[in-house]
């Protein structure tokens, strides 16, 4: 592998690395509102994606394979040395790909790193299978976090936002799984609020049944789309509003550096784009 170009907003980068002859993205992103764990690196875990989430940009590029153990941590050194960080910092497998379908690997780089100041996190649309299950116990002292990719409640409305037939009961399984492994660890559940497309007042009473089912383990983490093909959805605060009032722990995420592309999964954006 090897470094192809990068793009810098502020204290963000983005890079794009050649891997053969395709491309692998990650980025690094700075959180000054955290005490801990503020220096984010965002690594891939596969060459393209077979999901077609809709308001990812990353539909376009097809699966071509997993990648390598040895590739995943050549991603994370990269960043490391080029932002000279040696700790206080969280590997987060939310760029391109599904870790889930690359466990194997995954597990492999957490497991050879036995540094006590680092966090894995883990996003996933939990494909079928409990791919994740066989690992969990085994890391158990590793810090790790895990975000859901829902997007949607309604299992009919996920399946045509994700672009593949995925259960929403696995979801609430995986996270009821992880949580009394990983106590005060949250699960994150993320959720991109798009104007007209998954916005509408059913789907939040949908959200909100759902959220009641892994109350105390899991809260909601709202994030815009970062493409010029949808828009930021209007019914933000009405959203937030009613998570509240039903005593529903909710963040508002935005993307940390949109002029590069870079959050939320989209990380393509601005390569495509020419920004």
């Amino acid at each position: 592998m090897r470094i192809i170009q990068t793009m810098a907003d502020g204290k963000n980068k983005k890079y794009l690395l050649g891997a053969g002859d395709h491309f692998v993205e990650m980025a690094y992103i700075y959180l000054d509102y955290r005490q801990e764990y503020r220096h984010i690196l965002c690594i891939s875990s596969q060459i393209g994606c077979r999901y077609g989430c809709r308001f990812c940009e990353n539909r376009k590029v097809r699966l071509v394979r997993n990648l390598t153990m040895e590739e995943l941590r050549f991603q994370v050194n990269t960043i490391l040395t080029d932002q000279a960080i040696d700790s206080d910092y969280e590997v987060d497998f939310m760029g391109v790909g599904e870790p889930l379908e690359n466990m194997e690997n995954v597990y492999a780089l957490i497991a050879a790193d036995d540094r006590a100041a680092v966090m894995y996190g883990i996003s996933t649309v939990v494909p079928p299978g409990r791919k994740l299950d066989p690992y969990l116990e085994t890391m158990q002292g590793s810090k790790l976090r895990l975000q859901i990719s829902l997007h949607s409640s309604v299992e009919a409305k996920r399946n045509r936002l994700i672009g593949q037939a995925l259960r929403i009961q696995d979801c609430i399984r995986l996270a009821e799984r992880f949580y009394p492994l990983y106590p005060y660890r949250r699960v994150a559940v993320n959720y991109c609020l798009i104007e007209g497309l998954n916005d509408s007042p059913p789907e939040l009473e949908e959200l909100i049944a759902f959220m009641q089912l892994l109350k105390g383990i899991a809260y909601v983490k709202i994030s815009f789309p970062n493409s010029d093909c949808y828009r930021k959805s209007t019914r933000t605060q009405d959203w937030v509003d009613a998570l509240h009032e039903n005593g529903i722990a909710c963040k508002l995420f935005s993307s940390s550096s949109a002029r590069t592309g870079m959050g939320c999964g989209q990380l393509t954006t601005g390569w495509r784009s020419g920004r």
